[in-house]
C-alpha cells in the first residue's frame, strides 16, 4: 500500500465550526478551486503533532490519491509547507528574500499571491488576521519590489564585473537584499 494508506490518523485543530467557516469564507471570497483545495488540504491536516515536511508529503500522498490536478497539488503543499509565517520575515531584508525564495515566489508569482490569499482565508476562519497581516502585506511589497529590477540587468552587471557562474547568482542575491534593505525595511 502507498503513503496514502500507511499515513496516521490525524486529528485536526481545527474544529467543525473553523473547518465550515474556513470553506465559507473561502466560497464568499470567492476563492479560485487551487485557494480553496489548498485551505481544504491545510485543514486536513493542520494540528497534527506533525511537523510540516512530515505534512506536506501526507498532503502530497493525497493528491496523487485523488489525482489532484497539479496546480493545486503545488499550491496545497506550499501552504502546509510554509503556513503558519514565519514571522522573522519582517526584521530583516535576507529572511524575506529567502522566503520568497522557499515558495518559489520569483519565479511563479500568481501561485504566491494564491499562497497569500489561502493563508488570509486560513486566518479569518481562525480569527487571527491580525497576527499575520503586516506579514503578508510585507511579502506583496517585497515581491513587487523584487519584480522591479530586471534579472537580465542584474546578470549583466555581474558579467560586467567580471562575474562568473555561481558567483553572478550570488551578485545577484546580494542585489536583491540590497534592494529589500533600501526600498523596503528602511522606510519602516
Amino acid at each position: 500500500m502507498g503513503a496514502w494508506y500507511d499515513a496516521p490518523r490525524i486529528e485536526t485543530i481545527l474544529d467543525q465550526y473553523e473547518f465550515l467557516n474556513l470553506m465559507n469564507v473561502a466560497a464568499d471570497r470567492q476563492a479560485s478551486l487551487d485557494v480553496r483545495f489548498a485551505c481544504l488540504a491545510y485543514a486536513s491536516v493542520e494540528g497534527s503533532n506533525l511537523d510540516k515536511a512530515a505534512r506536506a508529503r501526507i498532503v502530497d500522498a493525497m493528491c496523487e490519491r485523488l489525482r489532484v490536478p497539479r496546480s493545486c497539488r503545488d499550491l496545497a503543499i506550499l501552504l502546509t509547507r510554509s503556513h503558519p509565517l514565519d514571522l522573522s520575515v519582517n526584521t530583516d531584508a535576507t529572511s524575506t528574500l529567502a522566503f520568497l525564495e522557499s515558495c518559489d515566489a520569483l519565479r511563479k508569482p500568481l501561485r504566491f499571491f494564491d499562497f497569500l490569499e489561502a493563508v488570509t482565508l486560513v486566518e479569518l476562519a481562525t480569527r487571527n488576521l491580525d497576527s499575520v497581516h503586516t506579514t503578508i502585506s510585507l511579502l506583496r511589497d517585497a515581491l513587487a519590489v523584487i519584480q522591479s529590477v530586471s534579472t537580465a540587468d542584474l546578470s549583466i552587471a555581474a558579467r560586467n564585473a567580471n562575474l562568473s557562474g555561481p558567483e553572478i547568482g550570488e551578485f545577484i542575491r546580494r542585489s536583491r537584499v540590497h534592494l529589500l534593505s533600501e526600498r523596503l525595511f528602511a522606510i519602516r
